[in-house]
């Protein structure tokens, strides 16, 4: 499978056809980085793909004879799931489920989980109301209700697997399944799997040829497939508004809109029959429910501690909760209901990271799975909890949103035409906005459908349960902390909770049981031989491993070089990794927070289930991806010091976490902001011919032995300051490209933790009639470049930090005092210095510099001036000369 640049492909009709010979392509659309990946219709290596993965499953599956029917069917299941959800890049699975354009945005990974998880929500449901397994699927001796749900997880894990090329795909994904499970299950298992490879379609043309799907479990499973893959709304309207369609549809592709038409009339017949048979199979009940769950003050779970080993181990444990944990509950040990436990399927966890997750389940677990996860959180962390939002759905809700109904915008335009200014103001907030080029559609009505079309869809369901998380975490009680006697003694931690264990090394600690669980699970991973140092630092030697990029190569020569990855620890302590620090800069860490910007906004505007699968996956590798190479690049393994002087041998860096588009890590002072804007960058390149997402990030400088804590704080109240940049930017409100932002602080002494307080103080100040502020923090990531370059210049001439000190104090005598004060200094230089320093200037300023009378300030408002030259005396003690390393 190979990457095709937009210009190698032409669009003919719902198709693309490779420029150059003619043939068909069957190309995925990366919606987000705007790539597409595929390969021509008729290619040899497609089918190569296709009995590659077929051959890699059927080597992994059970034998009959080694297990009972149970145990083969939960095997069986499982082996399917692995093989489509770990697939790597450029394998069968990453191909298009649909392989029309503007359809083709899903896998066939995430179209067959997605399938799976609908599918066996809909069994269990219906097994919840009284619907006999045998009367479902038929089989000697009859299958139990568990049995059942595995069968169903494989008919529609495998329901897909007769793809590419589209035609005939049914019969030869019959022929695979056969091939595949007749080893392994029963005659009769084989037939009713086989049999929905073969009738999984809906269309009408399907049903009148008898290859639609026959009896519940099919029928089931097809209506699944439907939810899964429908990528775009389209036409749900009154047949007399179907004329406004038709110039919509001709103004599509100008203006960005959806960009292929379907019949209006097939999708109201497809949303009808799916509606149609769940009112016959659930009497109008959802049989659904999907449930978004979020920790509660988890950086108060993780950062109430000053040290290292506790942080890390609180990182930790919600980490392996998040990755494993959640998982081995819900679906390996299973969920607590009415005296049994009932599992579901591992697919139906659509998202997990960052303390957060989407799970798709039958309605009748909803709550159970609640209380389940609350339960979890609770008793694993001892005090950190989990809220949880449900929302029950019918199954044509998925794809189009809450009462999907023909009249919607009948309804909706008196509403909006009659609306008074609070109620038009209300409607705006719901309804999703117009891009830019929409925006340019003259005819209100046209805006209007439009508007509601982007609204109709899979996040207008995420948006609700966000508002619905959002209350549920306001009305969450705190776990109450236990009554401090008279003669107990606080956490030597958390100074928080009254202690109950004595840790006497490696030096002795009175620690609370919430904070002895975290030091464990902490010390335990860095203890762990190898790559088992915890997920973070096992992620970062597998991409090593895997990619081709010089920073890479580098880092792993530097591991080698020093006697293997088993020979090399995470740091105990900050100390430690403020001693890979060099020069001024020893001793001190950078804390860099960064969160992505508005991805919220995505969120809500998503199409679909799978598409919202999808981007969940791709964000959460695409930051992993920016914070390794970033670390590679900009660091290597070095030998430190803790802070009790010890040697050891450790990854320069602390990984604290990496969520669904956040990041929280510690570095060497000297290449924290590097690191951040390396970051920055490259998450922003990944995502530039796409969606254009970005990050922001907050970076403080401190001691090393500045509280964590006190150091997230910070970091938190920069990112906020990062964020509301990056927000003025992107609306417009800046002549400045859209992009991501960065702030810094660096504190060499001890200081307030208002950072507000802190630049009030410290960098503004009143002169006459004039408002000078001495920093231009936040900045853009071309003004960070440019500062970092101006400062690393003047670091490797060797710049006199004291001639840099004194324009530093001169910028608070006022303009005209600073500007001659500079240009004195300027002439003080030798000649080759003075040249040196004006190239200096010319890349950092501009050409004009010297001609610019305002220099070194810059207006900002009628009587308000910025400088940036406080922000280049600042950094220039806490970045590297140019090049790798410094000593």
């Amino acid at each position: 499978m190979r990457e095709y640049h937009p210009s190698e492909f032409v669009l003919k009709d719902m198709s693309y056809v490779e420029a150059s010979t003619g043939q068909k392509l069957i190309l995925f659309e990366d919606l987000w980085r705007g790539r597409y990946y595929g390969l021509p219709e008729d290619a040899r290596e497609l089918e190569a793909l296709r009995d590659e993965f077929l051959r890699v499953i059927g080597t992994r599956l059970p034998n009959r004879e080694t297990s009972d029917r149970q145990r083969l069917l939960t095997a069986t299941a499982d082996i399917f799931h692995h093989a489509l959800s770990e697939s790597p890049q450029k394998e069968w699975p990453s191909l298009p489920a649909d392989t029309r354009r503007g359809a083709n945005r899903s896998t066939l990974a995430d179209h067959s989980l997605l399938t799976s998880a609908i599918a066996a929500g809909l069994i269990q449901e219906a097994l919840s109301r009284g619907k006999g397994p045998d009367s479902i699927v038929r089989a000697s001796p009859p299958l139990g209700a568990e049995e059942l749900f595995q069968v169903t997880r494989i008919a529609a894990l495998g329901h897909d697997l007769g793809k590419f090329p589209p035609s005939g795909h049914r019969e030869r994904g019959r022929e695979a399944v056969e091939r595949l499970l007749k080893p392994v299950l029963s005659r009769e298992l084989v037939e009713a799997v086989a049999d929905v490879a073969l009738r999984h379609h809906d269309a009408r043309y399907y049903r009148e040829a008898g290859q639609g799907p026959l009896g519940f479990f099919e029928e089931a499973i097809c209506h699944a497939d439907t939810a899964s893959g429908v990528d775009r709304v389209t036409e749900l309207f009154e047949e007399d508004w179907s004329k406004k369609f038709e110039e919509i549809a001709q103004l599509r592709g100008e203006h960005g809109f959806p960009r292929y038409p379907t019949s209006g009339e097939a999708i109201f017949n497809l949303l009808n029959r799916m509606k149609t048979w769940e009112e016959q199979e659930f009497d109008a009940i959802p049989p659904l429910s999907l449930i978004l769950a979020d920790v509660d003050r988890v950086k108060r779970y993780v950062f109430e501690s000053a040290r290292l080993p506790e942080v890390r181990g609180a990182s930790r444990i919600l980490d392996q909760l998040n990755r494993e944990g959640m998982e081995e509950l819900l679906c390996r040990k299973g969920i607590p209901y009415q005296g049994q436990k009932h599992l579901l399927a591992p697919e139906a966890i659509l998202y997990a990271a960052g303390g957060g997750a989407l799970i798709l389940a039958p309605a009748y677990l909803a709550e159970a799975i609640a209380h389940a996860l609350e339960r979890l959180y609770l008793e694993e962390t001892g005090w950190a909890t989990i809220s949880v939002a449900s929302h029950s759905l019918h199954l044509f809700e998925l794809p189009y949103g809450f009462e999907p109904y023909r009249s919607w915008f009948d309804r909706l335009r008196p509403l909006w035409k009659g609306a008074n200014p609070a109620e038009r103001a209300a409607l705006d907030a719901y309804l999703a906005p117009l891009s830019d080029e929409g925006q340019k559609v003259q005819d209100g009505t046209t805006a209007l459908f439009q508007r509601l079309l982007k609204t109709k869809r899979f996040g207008e369901i995420t948006a609700q349960l966000n508002y619905q998380l959002k209350r549920a975490k306001e009305e969450r009680e705190e776990v109450p902390t236990p009554e401090l006697t008279p003669f107990a003694r606080l956490c030597s931690s958390c100074q928080t909770r009254p202690a109950t264990h004595l840790e006497p090394q490696p030096q002795e600690l009175y620690l609370c049981e919430v904070c002895l669980g975290k030091r464990r699970a902490g010390i335990k991973q860095r203890k762990d031989s190898g790559s088992g140092k915890g997920s973070f630092v096992k992620g970062f030697w597998k991409y090593l491993q895997n990619s081709r990029e010089e920073g890479c190569r580098r880092y792993q020569e530097a591991v080698e070089r020093l006697g293997g990855e088993n020979r090399i620890e995470v740091a105990s302590d900050l100390a430690s990794l403020g001693n890979c620090a060099n020069g001024q800069a020893r001793g001190y860490v950078g804390v860099i927070y960064a969160d992505g910007n508005d991805i919220g906004g995505h969120l809500e505007r998503i199409s679909t289930p799978a598409e919202y699968r999808l981007f969940a996956r791709t964000l959460l590798e695409t930051v992993e991806g920016c914070v390794f190479q970033s670390l590679a690049e900009h660091l290597e393994p070095m030998e430190t010091k803790d802070q009790d002087q010890a040697k050891e041998l450790i990854h320069p860096f602390e990984i604290v976490s990496i969520g669904g588009d956040d990041l929280f890590l510690i570095v060497p002072a000297d290449r924290a902001l590097r690191i951040a804007l390396s970051i920055c960058r490259r998450f922003e390149e990944e995502f530039r011919m796409g969606r254009e997402l970005t990050l922001s990030a907050g970076v403080v400088i401190a001691k090393a032995h500045s509280p964590i804590y006190f150091l997230q704080h910070l970091a938190e109240q920069l990112l906020k300051s990062a964020k509301k940049r990056a927000w003025k930017l992107n609306k417009g409100r800046e002549e400045h490209q859209k992009g991501g932002t960065v702030d810094f602080l660096i504190l060499t002494a001890e200081g307030s933790s208002d950072l507000d307080e802190l630049r009030r103080k410290t960098y503004q100040m009143e002169i006459a009639t004039e408002e000078l502020h001495l920093t231009e923090r936040p900045l853009t990531l071309d003004e960070l470049e440019r500062l970092l370059r101006a400062a690393e210049g003047l670091r490797s001439r060797r710049f006199p930090r004291s001639q840099l000190y004194a324009i530093r104090q001169s910028l608070a005598r006022g303009r005209p005092f600073s500007r001659n004060f500079l240009f004195y200094q300027l002439s003080r230089l030798k000649e080759d210095d003075q040249q040196a320093f004006g190239r200096i200037l010319a890349d950092w300023w501009g050409k004009e510099w010297s001609d610019d009378p305002d220099f070194p300030f810059r207006r900002k408002g009628k009587e308000e001036w910025t400088t940036p030259f406080a922000d280049l005396v600042e950094v220039m003690d806490f970045i590297r000369a140019e090049g790798r390393t410094e000593r």
